[in-house]
């Protein structure tokens, strides 16, 4: 028999016998839970980045597992003397234990990624780079190798050892009440586990260069203890050329850290074509308002101009002009796109449009985008008695397919950052509920200059729309003012803190 189909037979025996181990399946299990039990909250809109994550944290725990099941057959192989006659000498049987468990972690990972289309709700929105879609396999097979690196050249458990006191007290500290003093120890276990998994200061897998750089990182890892685990068990002279090797591969895997470090700090933005999939223009216009998608979420622009654009339709023509940008940011990485900071909106890599609240704060954010004013950043700031922040809490209140409490709410919410006086808590209640939204529509048409600038007063918008307003428009109101006018509402949505400064 030839060396190679030796070498087969003994890969195919070494994964079978580890195929069997019940611990591999306990921890196969729990990759699969933690893999699967985010797909029945995840809205209806799965996104690359969270099946890649996810991935990603599977591929971790088959790594752990694998890890330990690998250490006993690890030292039974090292535990023959070099001079033992045996099929492929130690070299090559360290070397089929070692395939055996890439194959084994391989057909696990496989396993999973075949079984998402089941679990998903909606095909994956958002694009990965070619080179991110290895680095989930290379993350599991580092387990086992590392474990094996270690036992061929200690002839101990220690991986086993140091799993068995890690796993336990991260278990212990992250779901026990009790206090067990393990906080410290924990945080260094999970943070030493998070650098070796992402050395870099952050990480996209859409975007190109990082997840080159990933790749690059856990490529080189792979096989600098492939060469590691060769030359525990080789010969004098082959040894120091392996370990030779093996310090080029380190020094690559120090060199990639460096780079990436540095070339990429926290801060850093990516244009457009540095993420994978996009086009030269990843822009569209829908009835005045500007959409900026990334790569792979255009379809979300229906959802975004479905929550925001009848809002923005009943603001007078004198306004189309200004109708705001809502462009996409990554949620891990920084994207470099020349926008206009006083009239954009930003939205993320997640979708909650489904939310009726966040459809209406969305829908205010965008109407202060038009006046100028920027996105909603929940800041406090002095716009007592200005009819613009009025007009911005009443379009959250119209936002489409929201039910009529939740609008109230979330556009009392947004008033409230403004310091309202209670002719604002007045007008606005009389708007949502009274005034046929025709008027308003008519009035914001005719005086729509000065009632959209901090001059645009509170008392002549209520003029326009005919609503009597008996309360201050000059001081903020107080609590009872807001209970009495909203009485619907929990109090915490109207409590302040601190001193506010003018609004811009």
């Amino acid at each position: 028999m030839s060396r190679a189909a030796t070498f087969a037979r003994l890969v195919s025996f070494d994964a079978r016998r580890m195929a069997v181990n019940p611990l591999l399946w306990i921890g196969v299990a729990a990759a699969l839970y933690l893999y699967a039990r985010p797909r029945y909250w995840v809205p209806a809109a799965p996104t690359m980045p969270e099946y890649h994550a996810g991935l990603e944290g599977a591929a971790a725990v088959v790594a752990a597992t694998m890890a330990a099941v690998v250490c006993f057959p690890a030292m039974r192989e090292v535990g023959h003397s070099r001079r033992t006659v045996a099929a492929l000498g130690p070299v090559g049987r360290l070397l089929a234990l070692s395939t055996a468990s890439v194959l084994l972690t391989t057909a696990v990972m496989a396993g999973m990624v075949l079984l998402d289309p089941v679990l998903r709700s909606a095909p994956l929105a958002g694009t990965l780079s070619p080179l991110a879609h290895p680095a989930p396999f290379l993350v599991a097979a580092v387990g086992p190798l590392a474990s094996i690196a270690v036992v061929s050249w200690t002839r101990t458990y220690a991986p086993l050892v140091v799993l068995s006191l890690a796993v336990p007290a991260m278990l212990l500290y992250r779901y026990s009440v009790a206090d067990l003093g393990l906080e410290t120890a924990v945080y260094q276990i999970s943070r030493v586990t998070d650098l070796a998994q992402r050395p870099f200061g952050f990480r996209s897998p859409a975007v190109t260069p990082l997840a080159t750089l990933q790749f690059a990182y856990t490529a080189l890892a792979t096989a600098l203890l492939f060469a590691l685990i060769t030359a525990a068990r080789a010969r004098s002279a082959r040894r120091r050329a392996l370990l030779a090797a093996a310090a080029v591969l380190l020094a690559g895997v120090a060199g990639t850290i460096g780079y990436g470090r540095l070339a990429y700090p926290i801060g850093t933005t990516f244009p457009d074509e540095a993420i994978h999939g996009a086009s030269a223009d990843q822009c569209q216009v829908r009835e005045g308002i500007t959409y900026c998608p990334l790569p792979g979420y255009e379809a979300w622009v229906d959802e975004w101009h479905g929550t925001i654009g009848p809002s923005m339709a009943l603001l007078p023509e004198a306004a189309h002009d200004d109708l705001p940008v809502v462009w996409q940011e990554g949620d891990a990485y920084h994207r470099d796109l020349d926008v206009p900071a006083d009239r954009s909106l930003r939205v993320y890599e997640y979708l909650d449009t489904g939310q009726p609240f966040s459809r209406s704060i969305m829908a205010g954010s965008a109407a202060l985008a038009t006046l100028g004013l920027g996105e909603y950043t929940w800041e406090w700031c002095l716009g007592t008695g200005q009819s613009r922040f009025v007009i911005v809490a009443w379009l959250a209140a119209t936002a489409s397919e929201v039910p009529a409490d939740d609008g109230l709410e979330a556009a009392a919410t947004m008033l409230s950052t403004y310091s309202p006086s209670v002719a604002d808590l007045e007008l606005l209640r009389a708007l949502i509920d009274d005034v046929p939204r025709e008027r308003t529509v008519e009035a914001l048409a005719e005086r729509w200059v000065p009632l959209s600038t901090p001059e645009g007063t509170t008392l002549e918008l209520a003029e326009l729309v005919g609503v009597s307003v008996t309360g201050s428009a000059d001081v903020p109101a107080a609590q009872a003012e807001w209970a009495r006018i909203f009485p619907e509402l929990d109090p915490a949505i109207y409590q302040t803190w601190g001193e506010a400064t003018d609004c811009a």
